[in-house]
C-alpha cells in the first residue's frame, strides 16, 4: 500500500512539474515569436504557430529579424525542413 501511494505521489509531481516547464517554455517562445511575426498581417497566426513549433524544437532559439539576415544565430531553426525539403520555420 505504501508503495502504491508513493508511486501515485511521484506521478502527480511529474505531471505538475512537466506542465509548469511546458508553460515556461511556451512563454519564452511566445515572446520571441510575437516579435518575429508581428508584421505578418493576416498570416500572423500561421507564422506564430510554426515559429512556436520551431522555437520549442530548437531549445528556444529564434532569430531576431524576418529579413533572414540573422538565421546563422540559430542553425537548428534555419535547418528544420519539411519532408519535401522546404523551410518550416518562418
Amino acid at each position: 500500500m505504501k508503495t502504491a501511494s508513493m508511486a501515485a505521489l511521484f506521478l502527480m509531481a511529474t505531471v505538475i512539474l512537466s506542465t509548469s516547464i511546458g508553460a515556461i517554455a511556451r512563454s519564452k517562445c511566445d515572446y520571441k515569436c510575437d516579435g518575429r511575426c508581428w508584421k505578418q498581417g493576416r498570416r500572423k497566426g500561421l507564422c506564430f504557430r510554426y515559429c512556436l513549433l520551431c522555437c520549442e524544437r530548437c531549445n528556444y532559439c529564434v532569430p531576431i529579424d524576418l529579413a533572414g539576415l540573422n538565421m546563422d544565430q540559430c542553425p537548428c531553426y534555419r535547418d528544420l525542413k519539411s519532408p519535401k525539403g522546404l523551410n518550416i520555420c518562418p
